[in-house]
């Protein structure tokens, strides 16, 4: 008797030995993935001196469909209602982008697609860069940390080129209905990264949360432009992840609405233009 509690003894130290060398084995594979991105030296952006009002969206494919979609030229028109200047819009996004993604978009030095670089719209000195990031980052599980650092170096970055940034505020979006078919394989590999992230699997809740905090830690959230989700309801395809036609319209309704204010309330500040019909509806 006192053998065979040995024997299950071992059994018992060997088997926990092997998940945990599985573990850190899994741990040091992947742990170059959750790193963020290396920043790069920010470029300098000459000034327009028109009076044009430029508007730019960078991000995943939610930036991506909305140009596609041809909802840039409708979002122009709802805030050229607004203001008294020439209003111009342009989105350009990737699906699938994460934060290190988009931020590596930014720069032609990086090597990325040039179809899909964004640092020409940025060169074109828009007063305001929407940024649509965190869903993939949240369906690959590459946690909170890896998200909000990776989004402060876009938003440096435009703050550095003396552009306003949008955020949009991450919806919860249906991340486990999308993925939640995958193999068993898939599923246990999601399972064991988000053990390692401490980030709840395909909750996007912690990266929105995570990411406001940051941006108050780190002094940045006065200089954003914060759209929230208490002022608009995502509707969205069957995915339950993109927006639909519908839901973009909403979307660019309260973004018209976010950039007309601010543009009312800090009409002498050097981050935004001046020419702005002081009546404008809020």
């Amino acid at each position: 008797m006192n053998n065979t509690f040995k024997k299950i003894l071992y059994l018992f130290v060997a088997f926990f030995f092997l998940i945990l060398l599985g573990y850190l084995l899994c741990y040091y594979r992947w742990y170059p993935i959750w790193q963020p991105v290396a920043q790069r030296k920010s470029y300098s952006v000459q000034q327009n001196q028109d009076d044009t009002l430029r508007i730019v969206m960078i991000g995943d494919s939610w930036t991506g469909l909305h140009h596609k979609w041809g909802h840039d030229s409708l979002l122009a028109i709802m805030v050229q209602d607004r203001v008294s200047c020439p209003v111009t819009m342009e989105a350009r996004g990737k699906g699938g982008a994460k934060s290190s993604e988009i931020y590596e978009m930014m720069f032609r030095e990086s090597g990325l697609n040039p179809e899909l670089c964004t640092q020409p719209l940025i060169e074109t000195s828009p007063d305001y860069v929407i940024v649509t990031a965190g869903i993939n980052d949240a369906s690959a599980n590459l946690g909170t940390e890896y998200y909000c650092i990776n989004y402060g170096l876009i938003v440096s970055h435009l703050l550095a080129c003396g552009i306003r940034p949008v955020i949009v505020e991450m919806p919860d979006v249906d991340i486990k209905g999308l993925y939640g078919d995958k193999p068993l394989k898939d599923k246990l590999v999601d399972r064991l990264r988000s053990l390692m992230t401490g980030v709840s699997l395909y909750d996007v809740k912690p990266y929105r949360e995570s990411l406001r905090q940051y941006l108050q830690d780190n002094h940045m959230l006065d200089s954003v432009v914060y759209v929230d989700l208490s002022h608009w309801k995502p509707d969205y395809i069957t995915d339950g992840i993109h927006l639909s036609n519908s839901g973009y319209h909403q979307l660019d309704s309260c973004l018209s609405v976010f950039i007309v204010a601010d543009l009312e309330k800090a009409v002498d500040s050097n981050m935004v233009k001046k020419p702005v019909n002081a009546n404008a509806e809020e």
